[in-house]
């Protein structure tokens, strides 16, 4: 997946979402990075925005990471409700701006 930060675009495209999207969702990829996570460690990571329409209509940041073992791991980073998919996407390129630091979301 993260083999290679040089190629985001190949990172993004080679994960499979409709495993963990449901059939209505609309997933769309912010970056492919080094998020610094709540303990201070970096993590490559694919960040994505998404708009849930199953049960009501959310939109939440994700970041999906390789774990010990090669499992993909799905981390919920931010959750808005309705269609926040422009806020949330500023959010979550803010957090990269700062160094990956995660900051309440808006």
């Amino acid at each position: 997946m993260l083999d290679s930060l040089a190629a985001p675009e190949r990172a993004a495209e080679s994960l499979d979402l409709q495993r963990i999207l449901g059939p209505h969702a609309a997933a769309e990829c912010v970056a492919v990075c080094h998020w610094r996570t709540r303990t201070g460690r970096r993590e490559a990571s694919v960040v994505y925005v998404v708009l849930h329409t199953g049960c009501g209509r959310w939109t939440s940041v994700s970041r999906i990471v390789r774990e010990r073992g090669g499992r993909l791991a799905v981390h919920v980073a931010a959750v808005r409700e309705g269609d926040s998919r422009s806020a949330l996407r500023a959010w979550a390129l803010a957090q990269l701006g700062d160094g990956g630091v995660p900051q309440a979301a808006p």
